[in-house]
């Protein structure tokens, strides 16, 4: 699976001269290891973030932008792979030219529809599962998501995020000090990491299913600020 995935990213590498730049740029990006809260992390001085990181995210300014994982507003040389989530929910894969990692992609909807992960978190999971030598992630509308109008994951290559690399050690180990069992529901189980943020959870399970269940009980249980529907 991820010869696909791979070979895509080599042949947008080749037609596309801005993703190249940067990609090519992130040898020069520079790093600083910190150790928060007992966890050690990666700061990262990366410019070509810039465009994506300090884009205005106010209401006014997102309805007044066309939307750049729209195919229609898309680079002419960016152009995607497909990927079926559950219930026939369909995806663009494509390559972020605005790279953290030296693989990094965008997982959008085939619909422009808002940013939330009600009902779209099997379909992530179902990602990494067929394409397991990578990691998911999702950012919320109002917690670092650049695009809280169009619905999207992104990937990174496993293995570069401390906190994972963090979390998987402490499952091997069967640290019950650090990552604490806090209940389970059939096969899936939850866990708090008692390092970094008050607010890290680890669930572990033999089905997605079962894992989306007790994610989203989850959910349900933490506060919700006013402006949003997610935690």
């Amino acid at each position: 699976m991820g010869g696909g995935i791979d070979k895509f990213i080599r042949d947008q590498l080749s037609v596309w001269p801005l993703a190249a730049e940067n990609y090519r740029d992130l040898k020069k990006v520079e790093t600083k290891r910190l150790t928060i809260g007992g966890l050690e992390v990666i700061v990262q001085h990366n410019p070509c973030r810039k465009i994506s990181s300090e884009a205005a995210l106010d209401p006014k300014s997102i309805s007044e932008r066309p939307c750049f994982l729209c195919p229609e507003n898309r680079p002419e040389q960016q152009s995607h792979i497909e990927f079926e989530g559950r219930k026939g929910r369909k995806y663009r894969v494509t390559l972020n030219p605005y790279p953290i990692f030296p693989s990094h992609l965008v997982i959008s909807s085939f619909e422009h529809t808002r940013q939330s992960i009600w009902h779209r978190y099997q379909d992530l999971l179902d990602f990494v599962s067929r394409h397991n030598e990578y990691l998911g992630f999702y950012n919320g509308p109002i917690s670092g998501a650049s695009a809280p109008d169009h619905m999207h994951f992104q990937a990174c290559p496993q293995g570069l995020m401390p906190l994972q690399n963090r979390v998987d050690s402490l499952l091997a180990a069967g640290d019950g000090k650090e990552l604490e069992f806090l209940t389970n529901v059939k096969e899936a189980r939850l866990f708090h990491l008692n390092e970094y943020a008050n607010g890290v959870f680890v669930l572990c399970g033999g089905t997605a299913k079962s894992v989306a269940k007790l994610f989203y009980r989850l959910l349900d249980c933490a506060p919700m600020p006013d402006e949003s529907d997610e935690p």
